[in-house]
């Protein structure tokens, strides 16, 4: 599975909601994350991740942005 891209988080989320979700599976891992987009909206977006590396970037990228 690819990298997680620089910038991935921020692209989808103009702000986050105050908490986020990891599951582990055997084969991998999921983000989930909640938030207001760029378009006003409050989805929610799960991003799957083949190794621990890539959960630990998108969650230093949740860190700086700001709260809902």
């Amino acid at each position: 599975m690819a990298e997680v891209k620089v910038n991935m988080v921020s692209n989808m989320f103009s702000s986050v909601n105050d908490s986020v979700t990891v599951y582990r599976f055997e084969n991998g891992w999921m983000v989930e994350i909640s938030g207001r987009d760029h378009f006003d909206e409050w989805p929610t977006k799960k991003i799957v991740c083949s190794d621990l590396k890539n959960v630990l970037t998108i969650l230093e990228e949740y860190s700086k942005i700001k709260l809902s």
